[in-house]
């Protein structure tokens, strides 16, 4: 937040994109949350654990009296699991590695906004920070919701009108 804070004796525009993930929960990828484990340092027991946890996951539908065949589940971390919610937020502050240092990322939930300030025109490093978004989601199978995608553009000057 200093960054933005200091935005008005910059005179400088800023760049904000508002992003919904959907159904993050549902599909993350779990060869690539479980990399992101280990590039945390986690002591390979819980790392195990957690492998374990997401492994083998089988599930079936019932609806009223039916009941479905079982199939193998391949991606997503257990709804209403005590260790889904931190899974997701190891997976989701994975985002920040893929970034460049420009650009400010703020995150809660499945909702991101990412700000950059513009120093003059630079849409190259805007474009830059959507594609690393992106890549980003790819890699963990995660998609953006383009119905809930906001653009905004935020600027301290002041003009007066005559």
């Amino acid at each position: 937040m200093k960054n933005l804070m200091g935005m008005e004796g910059d005179k400088s525009d800023m760049v904000s994109q508002d992003q919904n993930i959907m159904q993050p929960f549902d599909t993350i990828e779990h060869c690539r949350l479980l990399h992101s484990l280990a590039d945390l340092h986690v002591r390979r027991p819980l790392w195990l654990i957690v492998r374990s946890y997401l492994s083998n996951r089988e599930q079936r539908v019932k609806w009223g009296s039916c009941v479905s065949n079982s199939f193998p589940v391949s991606a997503g971390v257990p709804q209403g699991g005590l260790l889904s919610p931190l899974l997701f937020v190891i997976c989701i502050n994975s985002l920040d590695s893929y970034l460049p240092p420009s650009v400010i990322p703020v995150k809660y939930a499945d909702d991101l906004t990412i700000t950059e300030f513009l120093m003059g025109s630079l849409p190259g490093l805007t474009q830059k920070a959507l594609d690393s978004v992106v890549e980003w989601g790819q890699e963990f199978t995660l998609a953006m919701n383009g119905v809930k995608t906001v653009d905004m553009v935020i600027s301290a000057r002041r003009e007066d009108n005559i």
